[in-house]
């Protein structure tokens, strides 16, 4: 079973080659016959995870060059990818991130269409409906945070504030959960729900594994038998093509918001920058886990490396 190309066993091994990236600071990504020449494509990609992928590449001292100007104005997908495959023919490694901010699910065909018609190993670090790549930082910082997953309760719940991430993060962690056979609590207002797809999906890949996963609409007394929680303010999907409309939706919500009893003592708490953190918890469960949500970009630098060096070694391509 495989969650767009990994595998749990794969999962388990980036996610290994990552804890030691973060805690030897060695960049690992070696090859017998030079470092990979890297292409980039990005369509409305978001900042931080432009700055993601290149600081990875930085770190490693991968060469790499954006070829996004090819895309240029493209109106039709066998255009788009015409476009794509003339950089792919020019490198070793194609990263990409397209995202569409008027078809949900647009930026994710282009990916797979893209990897489908290269012969090339290749990266989707993040569309509008999926961050394969962010999910795996987040799974790296609940390790952290925890020590291991083994015999945990993850809760993923949506934060009030007025950011309105996509939720692709959470969709993929939801997913890769699921995958390590992690029991989980899906904490959001009905108006905030995650893709049913998304949720049916990782209702059966958590059946295979012997995992729950448990829903709830109410935030009062959701957390209070979960070791975790990951929370993000993403926005309506019902109103992807009007995202302006979410800060009217999330008033009603205002009382979503974390204090020492509402969770319990040893629970940790891991929030998805940016965020305001005075409208999501108080002080005390903010500096408390300051030190942890620090290492966000750290997490998702040494995540990405991981996936590349597990690319390149079994010429895989991750979705």
């Amino acid at each position: 079973m495989e969650v767009n190309g990994y595998s749990r066993s794969v999962l388990g091994g980036i996610l290994n080659m990552a804890q030691e990236m973060l805690t030897s600071l060695k960049p690992l990504l070696k090859r017998d016959d030079g470092l990979p020449f890297t292409g980039l494509l990005f369509m409305d990609a978001k900042n931080e995870d432009v700055l993601t992928i290149k600081a990875a590449l930085a770190r490693s001292k991968v060469p790499s060059f954006d070829g996004s100007l090819m895309l240029g104005s493209l109106l039709s997908e066998m255009e788009f990818i015409t476009q794509a495959s003339i950089v792919a023919d020019a490198v070793d490694l194609l990263v990409t991130s397209f995202h569409s901010h008027d078809n949900l699910g647009q930026g994710s065909r282009l990916a797979n269409a893209v990897a489908s018609n290269i012969d090339l190993p290749s990266i989707n670090f993040s569309d509008e409906v999926y961050s394969s790549l962010g999910a795996i930082a987040e799974l790296l910082g609940l390790v952290q945070a925890l020590g291991t997953l083994d015999g945990k309760r993850v809760a993923i719940s949506w934060g009030f504030g007025n950011h309105f991430h996509s939720p692709n993060v959470a969709h993929s962690l939801h997913l890769f959960l699921a995958l390590l056979g992690i029991d989980q609590k899906m904490v959001a207002p009905s108006r905030f729900h995650l893709q049913n797809r998304v949720r049916h999906q990782a209702s059966s890949i958590a059946k295979s594994y012997g995992a729950e996963i448990v829903h709830a609409q109410d935030f009062e007394g959701s957390f209070d038998d979960v070791d975790a929680v990951f929370v993000m303010n993403w926005g309506s999907l019902a109103e992807f093509q009007h995202p302006e409309r979410n800060a009217e939706h999330a008033r009603e919500f205002r009382d979503w918001y974390f204090t020492t009893e509402r969770i319990p003592t040893k629970c940790k708490v891991c929030f998805y920058p940016p965020v305001q953190l005075d409208l999501i918890a108080d002080n005390s469960i903010v500096t408390s886990n300051v030190k942890h949500n620090r290492t966000w970009l750290t997490r998702r630098i040494a995540a990405m490396n991981a996936t590349m060096a597990e690319v390149l070694t079994n010429s895989r391509t991750f979705l």
